[in-house]
């Protein structure tokens, strides 16, 4: 990924796209780092989105550098560290123990693989916190998780940037009672109709997403 670096043979002559891209990932985060195979991951998400079975390489892609990162910072093993670790949500809801490996496949399909702004991610904090799934509700301990879980991400996640639209009003109010009118009202120069609008759009579909509480250990 990084221009320097050697050219690499196929691991064999007949493989797929989606082995040739996989096999790259491991090679360059060995050679170029993790951040220029994050960078070089964003790029090609644009090219390549669009291809059967993407989402499911995504999450896997995800896995290969997080457990990369962890064995980079660790004496253990790669496969000893827990990939799924939860630092800032409740590990039961109504008694029943959460599945984060569903809940992180879930949110990857419906919300990661369509991130376009890095404020986007202010979404899905409102609607588990709406949940009430958040133990910890700052921000910034939610940045530090979601780019734990979705190391691959099109846009990492800032607190910086959910900040721009989290006060003075949707970051407090509910989502099922945001209006167009109140947040006209509290708007700032940081925020337009448009960011309102598709957050506001974002919160339904994630709604939708894990309505039945899909996310319950199965």
């Amino acid at each position: 990924m990084a221009q320097q670096a050697p050219t690499i043979a196929l691991p064999n002559v007949e493989s797929s796209f989606l082995e040739v891209l996989r096999y790259n990932v491991l090679y360059h985060l060995k050679v170029d780092g993790v951040e220029s195979v994050r960078e070089e991951l964003k790029r090609q998400r644009g090219w390549y989105s669009n291809i059967d079975g993407w989402s499911a390489l995504q999450r896997e892609l995800d896995d290969i550098i997080l457990q990369f990162t962890n064995s980079q910072g660790s004496a253990l093993p790669a496969h000893s560290v827990p990939i799924w670790s939860n630092h800032i949500m409740k590990k039961y809801y109504d008694g029943i123990p959460i599945n984060f490996k569903l809940l992180h496949d879930i949110i990857g399909d419906c919300f990661v693989i369509n991130l376009e702004y890095k404020y986007d991610w202010l979404a899905l904090w409102r609607i588990l916190y709406d949940l009430t799934l958040l133990e910890d509700i700052r921000l910034t301990s939610f940045s530090k998780q979601m780019n734990e879980w979705y190391p691959g991400a099109a846009e990492p996640c800032t607190d910086d940037a959910m900040n721009n639209y989290s006060s003075p009003y949707l970051g407090v109010t509910p989502h099922d009672r945001w209006t167009v009118e109140a947040f006209r009202l509290h708007q700032t120069k940081k925020q337009s109709l448009n960011g309102f609008w598709r957050l506001k759009n974002l919160c339904d579909m994630l709604e939708k997403k894990l309505d039945f509480r899909a996310f319950l250990r199965k």
